[in-house]
């Protein structure tokens, strides 16, 4: 299946899990698909997460309106990546995917290069919040967040060929002629 964001496993741990926050990235979707992942790479403990997309319809091109979420879900242990399954259909366009954090028992990894990325504080037991606020951007890192969607065929257009429209038209058949040997 495609995916959009940072498919690279970085080597720093700058993005600390803290309790209570929501670690996001910046994604853009190439094209018109069906969210159904959001997967990080990440140091975890004992945590549970939830699974965020937001448009990018904040002030300043931020996180704004809570578009899909993922049930809470208790992260594997270990560093790995780790996915949380939702579902959204989505036009192509730019979004900001990443997690929710119960506790400070996990860390996401990235790389040091220039990116939208960053963190907010949200009270895990109430759920994400909707718009979000009190984003902080991190432009020096770029964690390791990307998301899985399928290729939604009905919302493909159908192009016009080279020739027009008229091209797809069909000819009404004819019957073929039957024609018998005599023995």
């Amino acid at each position: 299946m495609p995916n959009f964001g940072n498919t690279t496993i970085g080597t720093n741990r700058d993005f600390a899990a803290l309790a209570n926050a929501v670690v996001l990235r910046r994604c853009t979707l190439p094209e018109f698909g069906a969210l159904t992942h959001v997967v990080a790479y990440m140091d975890t403990g004992v945590c549970s997460g939830i699974g965020v997309c937001y448009a990018n319809d904040g002030a300043g091109g931020t996180p704004g309106t809570l578009l899909a979420q993922s049930a809470e879900t208790l992260l594997t242990p270990g560093i790995l990546w780790d996915g949380l399954e939702l579902s959204r259909s989505l036009v192509a366009a730019d979004y900001w995917l990443g997690i929710l954090f119960s506790t400070n028992q996990s860390r996401v990894y990235s790389i040091k290069e220039a990116g939208s990325s960053g963190y907010a504080g949200d009270t895990y037991a109430d759920g994400p919040e909707n718009p979000l606020g009190g984003f902080v951007a991190t432009p020096l890192y770029n964690p390791c967040i990307y998301g899985i969607y399928v290729v939604e065929q009905s919302r493909l257009v159908k192009p016009t060929p080279p020739n027009g429209p008229h091209q797809y038209q069909r000819r009404a058949a004819t019957p073929p002629t039957k024609r018998f040997r005599t023995v």
